[in-house]
């Protein structure tokens, strides 16, 4: 296997940028879901908009230096696939979709992780995708 070359997942999970503050800031459920991108297990699908997102939290909130965030982002990379999304989502007349859910409908993802299952108010899946809570 090619050095930098992850083994093949089994399935493939779109996350939401909350995951990556927890993960980031706490560990819990949530880094573990992180660390099992990072040794294969499974595939975190992330969107440009995501990393954007992370970063203006990071820096404003948290006032992250610009190193730690690159850094972060440089350790994102490596262990997610981004998916590359539309600028203007269509969800429906009037409707935006989020890039999680985009990144989950574009890539097939075999379910949605949120550490804020309020955000779903109880939706359970979308387009058939299990939607899960990582606390």
């Amino acid at each position: 296997m090619p050095k930098n070359k992850r083994p093949a997942p089994i399935d493939r999970i779109a996350v939401d940028t909350a995951i990556w503050l927890k993960a980031l800031l706490f560990g819990g459920s949530a880094e573990e879901l992180i660390k099992m991108a990072v040794t294969g297990k499974v595939e975190i699908l992330t969107t440009e908009a995501q990393f954007e997102d992370l970063k203006r939290v990071l820096q404003d909130r948290l006032h992250f230096s610009d190193t730690a965030v690159a850094e972060i982002r440089e350790f994102m990379e490596s262990a997610t696939t981004l998916v590359k999304t539309p600028e203007e989502p269509a969800a429906g007349p009037g409707e935006r979709l989020s890039p999680l859910l985009q990144a989950a409908r574009l890539s097939n993802a075999s379910a949605i992780a949120t550490s804020d299952g309020a955000r779903f108010m109880g939706i359970q899946d979308f387009e058939g995708i299990p939607i899960v809570t990582v606390s």
